[in-house]
């Protein structure tokens, strides 16, 4: 069974935010990260409190709003990396051809082709707008539901690439 699917700048920023969700290391780092910015900025606050005669209630308040803000911008920032991308980053984004067999999966780009079997497959997962083919913990197929003429055809995909990836793990 073989899909082409064409991954743009959006598709790509989805599987990062799916990755922070679903992989404990990410979710871990990026929840740390959260709660160490507003917390780094109460402790300059503070520091400042005793520069500027503030209150205790004025630098918690501060602090609150400028570490939700911080947050804000780091998630901003993150988005706006990754939307940097070039919109022909070759072998990353632009078309993809990915075939499932019972050997395994072949994905081909303008610049690669790569065969993996399914014993060397991390794991499978989907959401609403995506199936995901993990190759490692981090690193994964990017496959747009919208690829597919129907749902009814997406979920075939799904649930075959869950079959053979079954199966062939059971091989070894």
């Amino acid at each position: 069974m073989q899909i082409k699917v064409d991954i743009n700048r959006l598709d790509y920023w989805n599987f990062n935010k799916y990755s922070i969700r679903k992989i404990p290391s990410l979710r871990r780092n990026f929840i740390l990260n959260m709660i160490a910015l507003p917390i780094l900025v109460f402790i300059g606050f503070l520091f400042l409190r005793i520069l500027f005669q503030m209150s205790f209630p004025l630098v918690l308040i501060v602090s609150i709003v400028g570490g939700i803000i911080g947050d804000l911008l780091l998630l901003y920032m993150m988005k706006l990396q990754i939307m940097k991308l070039p919109e022909d980053k070759e072998g990353l984004l632009g078309e993809h051809i990915i075939e499932i067999s019972e050997e395994g999966i072949r994905e081909s780009t303008s610049v690669n082709t790569g065969f993996n079997i399914w014993n060397g497959v991390h794991g499978i997962d989907q959401d609403k707008d995506y199936i995901y083919i993990f190759l490692d913990s981090m690193l994964a197929h990017i496959i747009p539901k919208k690829s597919f003429q129907s749902m009814v055809e997406a979920n075939e995909f799904y649930n075959k690439t869950v079959h053979y990836w079954k199966n062939g793990r059971n091989d070894n």
